[in-house]
């Protein structure tokens, strides 16, 4: 699972190109909140999994990923902005379930930043 995220880190990635009509931003995406730095997109590496049961066993039936949208404090009208290409993005390149505005707490700081919940699902 954590190869699969990694996978889905590595498509949300975007280089900047100030060339292009419209001009594209970077994006920075990683499964590692250590490596985040707000505006970026931080994708949860350990899934929720949803089960089938039969007379058989249970097996997998859908990964449940969890994302989060990331922007830098304060939480005012710029960091809107920022949330909304972030999730505009991940929109564009995955099929996206919910994105849900919450405040993330960065652990190694303590310091709660702007953000989204954005969950996406596919089948096992």
């Amino acid at each position: 699972m954590v190869e699969r995220a990694e996978a889905i880190a590595t498509l949300l990635r975007q280089d900047e190109d100030l060339d292009a009509d419209p001009p594209v931003v970077q994006i920075q995406a990683s499964t590692s909140i250590r490596d985040t730095v707000p505006p970026c997109l931080l994708v949860v590496p350990v899934p929720t999994l949803s089960y089938s049961s039969t007379l058989e066993g249970s097996q997998v039936e859908d990964v449940e990923w969890t994302l989060y949208a990331l922007a830098p404090p304060p939480a005012d009208l710029e960091a809107a902005r920022e949330l909304e290409l972030l999730v505009d993005h991940v929109a564009a390149v995955l099929e996206v379930d919910r994105a849900e505005p919450v405040g993330y707490t960065i652990p190694s700081t303590e310091t709660i930043v702007p953000a989204y919940k954005i969950t996406v699902t596919e089948p096992a």
